[in-house]
């Protein structure tokens, strides 16, 4: 038995010694975490802020969009805990706001926009089969046509836009273009837009009360030349143009489109754009 006994203690002993190391790991990889969440705890807010941003920012290309990044990023870090969840809804639209170079007094306005959706309603006094296509899934929520495809066969008749027409587009030829365009990114780019945009003639006529209607939405014919189109414009001779400048951003979402089209400017004095083209816009409204 004594013979029996030594074998065993000494079987136990280096089975104790071998434990030694692994436990030591353990404990010491606990103490690192725990000394790291303290250190990160005990962070200025202004460093917490910034390493959150980082974070956030990091997936912004010119392709990716915020409505992804949101969801792919904001959200997971927002569920870390109640602080970082704090931290990324309190600054979150002055982040997307500064990417977007978008100056302090027209952030509310532009924030609106991006929070905002293109609605299609199959049947327009129905919510079945809805369709939501977001402004955040642009890349850049101040340009860009929304996809229609969707949307019945809306997208034969016309072409559903963020900002405004520069170029002419062949495949709209033959449609109606919708532009949604904020006021504050006329007057930015108004030095580099054509002597006979549209844009110009009604900055110039007046009839564009930015206080009033921070958002415009314009009727634009495809088949026109983006930067000659109106060589004979003011308020009653805007051949190929109609645009409602005269609305709030709580009134904008409060009817479809083809009822704004009724309320345009030029629509009131006998607009050439043929009604069967825009009557699809009967289908869509922007909710702000």
């Amino acid at each position: 038995m004594v013979f029996m006994k030594k074998p065993l203690w000494t079987m136990c002993a280096l089975v104790a010694l071998s434990q030694q190391p692994a436990q030591a790991m353990e404990e010491q990889e606990k103490s690192t975490k725990t000394s790291l969440s303290i250190k990160f705890e005990e962070l200025p807010v202004e460093m917490k802020e910034e390493t959150l941003k980082v974070a956030f920012m990091s997936e912004k290309t010119k392709t990716t969009n915020f409505r992804d990044i949101m969801k792919n990023i904001g959200i997971p870090l927002s569920l870390v805990c109640k602080d970082w969840n704090e931290i990324i809804s309190r600054n979150s639209k002055n982040w997307i706001c500064e990417h977007f170079n978008i100056p302090p007094q027209h952030r509310d306005v532009f924030w609106s926009l991006f929070k905002g959706r293109l609605t299609y309603k199959p049947n327009p006094n129905s919510e079945e089969d809805q369709v939501n296509l977001f402004i955040s899934s642009f890349p850049n929520p101040l340009e860009g046509e929304f996809d229609l495809s969707k949307c019945g066969d809306t997208g034969h008749y016309l072409s559903i836009n963020m900002g405004y027409r520069k170029v002419q587009t062949p495949a709209n030829a033959l449609k109606i273009e919708i532009w949604v365009l904020p006021r504050f990114l006329v007057n930015k780019e108004l030095p580099s837009i054509a002597e006979k945009h549209h844009l110009r003639a009604v900055i110039t006529s007046g009839h564009w009360d930015a206080a009033r209607a921070p958002i415009g939405i314009f009727w634009t014919w495809g088949g026109e030349n983006a930067d000659d189109h109106m060589s004979s414009c003011d308020y009653y001779h805007m051949s190929s143009c109609d645009y409602l400048t005269t609305e709030s951003m709580e009134d904008l979402g409060s009817e479809n489109l083809l009822r704004k089209y009724k309320k345009s400017a030029i629509e009131d004095a006998g607009s050439l754009h043929p009604h069967g083209l825009v009557s699809p816009s009967e289908n869509f409204t922007f909710r702000l």
